[in-house]
């Protein structure tokens, strides 16, 4: 039977807990990289995911860091992408 009782760990600065979970989410969320916006007038938006999917496949980086392997790109090559297709790049929020 498995003893109830929590991690030898968990007792070490007990009132700090919090703290530092809220340091270790502000912490990531730090490194996020803002989301870019592709606006372009009168493109339908089957349109703007299919430029989309080929401008992150000629930016994709296999060496560079993300938590996700979709996320794996180049943003300035993306960015530059999808400006020779004719969209307006922005930074979103």
């Amino acid at each position: 039977m498995r003893s109830s009782s929590p991690p030898w760990w968990w007792s070490i600065f007990p009132a700090d807990r919090r703290a530092v979970a809220l340091a270790l989410v502000l912490a990531l969320a730090g490194c996020a990289k803002p989301a870019l916006d592709f606006e372009r007038r009168g493109v339908t938006p089957a349109r703007q995911g299919h430029d989309l999917a080929e401008c992150k496949k000629e930016a994709f980086d296999p060496y560079g860091f993300a938590w996700r392997q979709s996320d794996r790109y180049d943003r300035d090559v993306l960015t530059r992408c999808m400006a020779r297709k004719g969209y307006s790049v922005r930074q979103g929020q």
